[in-house]
């Protein structure tokens, strides 16, 4: 859905002003063939993946851009799949199109597969800096469900607010990625469809209280919306920060 927000999560590695801690430029390839599984950056999920390829083709590839996940010092990059006997998920991590792999790791069937990476001189994301929030999951859910009932009501405006965090994150590194953003989500918005709220939301922390993940019950963000073929996923991570909850990746 190209009026989304989610397009814009890996356009920071492509240009920027100059900084001291730049992010960095790895790129996970989740090759799969019937299989499905999941994508974790010390522990986050940053990326589902499944499907069936075409008869006539090879594995289907997920390229997934994670520097805006690694933090200075130690990283764990994660891939677990789960597969009939026979069918394999590869991990391959690179980190330039003219470098050597950094990793490369096979699963057959289910299981895991994972690479210790460490970095420095990278970005403190904007979850270093947020709230440490110690409190009931119902408080997050709450915001979860009006961001819901802005996306249904067509609301651009208090949705992108909610990104402010995402926009910060990245504007030194690409600019102010989130300029025109109310403009094309309104108008997408128009003609989308906003999926019911499922039941069962659950709510996981990392970093010390300080990111927060929602996913429906099949491990999904909880906020679906449609549009023709194309389908946003939303609310899925969240900090507090000025007393509010607010979006730190879009997804």
């Amino acid at each position: 859905m190209k009026f989304t927000i989610a397009l814009l999560s890996c356009l920071f590695l492509m240009a920027g002003a100059a900084s001291a801690a730049e992010p960095a430029n790895i790129t996970a390839n989740v090759i799969h063939d019937q299989t499905q599984g999941v994508l974790r950056v010390n522990g986050v999920p940053v990326q589902r993946f499944s499907g069936t390829p075409a008869a006539d083709s090879g594995p289907l590839t997920d390229a997934v851009g994670i520097g805006q996940w690694l933090v200075e010092g130690d990283n764990v990059i994660e891939v677990e799949a789960t597969g009939p006997a026979g069918k394999e998920t590869q991990l391959v991590i690179v980190a330039g199109p003219d470098q050597p792999n950094l990793y490369e790791g096979k699963i057959q069937g289910s299981g895991k597969a994972s690479y210790k990476l460490t970095l420095k001189d990278v970005p403190q994301w904007g979850w270093f800096s947020a709230e440490a929030w110690t409190g009931d999951d119902k408080n997050l859910l709450a915001a979860v469900a009006a961001l819901h009932a802005a996306y249904a009501k067509g609301d651009a405006k208090t949705i992108v607010a909610l990104y402010r965090p995402f926009g910060e994150d990245l504007k030194p590194y690409a600019g102010d990625i989130m300029a025109g953003a109310e403009e094309s989500l309104a108008k997408g918005l128009k003609t989308a469809k906003v999926a019911p709220l499922p039941g069962g939301l659950k709510v996981a922390r990392f970093y010390g209280n300080r990111l927060f993940v929602v996913t429906g019950p099949d491990g999904a963000a909880p906020i679906q919306v449609s549009n023709g073929d194309q389908t946003l996923e939303a609310g899925h991570f969240w900090i507090r920060k000025d007393g509010k909850w607010q979006i730190i990746r879009p997804q």
